[in-house]
């Protein structure tokens, strides 16, 4: 399980490295490369979300196997794509087999061990921080020694490895009575909507000119009404995709908190890095 999840780290951290070898080889730009990043992330952002519908239908043991094949089966189309229209579907499919595999692990930690979920969460989440510090190194090497494509295609043999050792070695959990759980189909569109388009805003915004640009403009006002059209409709649904209650507990919210803006450092010191590469090649390329 630790390595299953530290995989998946691994492999988002990697794919920054090789962000200057897949401009030129998908002949975009350095703005339209984003949307291979974002598919992942809205990909990733909805597995975490259907998690619990998943989990409920064919419990945690199927939902995380389910993920490892959507992972595997992402990562091997996206080494094959050769523009950034056929990745950024594969990197949705990568993202969401992410999102039920980062869920569902935890939940199969706290049964594996029910004494001690303390213990089993820490190294859960070494495994996690280790995989993003050194994703940049494994990737600049792959990059370095084979080809940008090996970034993603060395992902799919462990996933399906770890799929098949996860039906030895961990118990089958679905449930006894099949109850179809309801499924807030809004809440995941508006959900989408507001990380789509906030992202859309963040990426483009400097390319179309923040505020001064009616595209621009366009985004935003999706960004705020789709954002607003999702908190209320999850506060006043009987079966939400998202329990935004729980926020009221000050432990949770806090942590939740301190975990949100270290993985924003993080990305952002991966992405200002990956940038400082291309312009830097860019550079050479001219001199």
């Amino acid at each position: 399980m630790l390595f299953r999840s530290a995989l998946t780290t691994l492999a988002s951290s990697a794919f920054y490295v090789a962000r200057t070898d897949l401009i030129d080889a998908l002949a975009t730009d350095v703005y339209r490369i984003h949307w291979a990043t974002g598919g992942y992330l809205l990909g990733g952002a909805s597995g975490m979300a259907l998690t619990r519908t998943a989990t409920a239908l064919w419990g945690s043991r199927r939902t995380f196997q389910l993920g490892l094949l959507l992972f595997a089966v992402g990562s091997a189309a996206a080494a094959l794509c050769n523009a950034v229209w056929t990745m950024t579907p594969a990197r949705i499919v990568e993202g969401l087999g992410v999102g039920l595999v980062v869920v569902s692990v935890i939940s199969i930690l706290w049964k594996l061990f029910p004494e001690r979920k303390g213990a089993a969460m820490g190294f859960y989440a070494v495994g996690i921080h280790l995989a993003a510090v050194f994703g940049p190194v494994v990737g600049g090497l792959v990059v370095y020694y084979g080809s940008w494509r090996w970034v993603f295609a060395v992902n799919a043999p462990p996933a399906l490895l770890i799929l098949l050792l996860a039906e030895l070695l961990v118990d089958d959990d679905r449930p006894v009575e099949r109850v179809r759980p309801s499924l807030d189909w809004a809440g995941l569109a508006l959900l989408n909507g507001w990380i789509g388009s906030l992202f859309v805003c963040l990426v483009m915004g400097q390319y179309w000119g923040f505020l001064t640009s009616l595209d621009f403009s366009v985004w935003l006002t999706v960004f705020a009404t789709t954002a607003v059209g999702f908190v209320a409709w999850e506060l006043s649904t009987l079966t939400p995709l998202i329990y935004l209650r729980v926020f009221r507990i000050r432990s949770y919210s806090t942590g939740l908190l301190v975990k949100a803006i270290y993985s924003a450092n993080m990305f952002t010191v991966l992405g200002l890095a990956g940038g400082y590469m291309v312009d830097l090649q860019i550079g050479r390329a001219h001199v």
